[in-house]
């Protein structure tokens, strides 16, 4: 899982990106953490032009995704350092390969 901080978002997400925005006491981020690490894990190498990071939301307020953020985890595609669109489907791996 690529880490994404406010100072490296535009070069991050200048391709195709699916960012984790998550804070660390958040209970429903913790038991995404291993399948958002599968999804990586996946995505790297083979061909794969999309990366899968996350972002610490509690800690980097200054990034186009915060004004997305109703709650944790928020699931958002970026491309080119804007927002493409926000992922609200179910959060297990076979939803989210989709």
């Amino acid at each position: 899982v690529h880490d994404i901080t406010d100072e490296s978002f535009a070069t991050s997400t200048m391709g195709p990106t699916f960012i984790m925005y998550y804070a660390e006491w958040s209970g429903d981020c913790k038991q995404l953490a291993p399948v958002w690490t599968r999804l990586a894990e996946e995505h790297h190498g083979g061909g794969s032009k999309l990366v899968v990071g996350k972002l610490l939301a509690t800690e980097n307020k200054e990034n186009p995704g915060n004004a997305f953020i109703n709650g944790f985890p928020t699931l958002l595609y970026v491309d080119g350092g804007r927002i493409v669109d926000a992922y609200e489907g179910e959060q297990d791996l076979e939803a989210l390969r989709k």
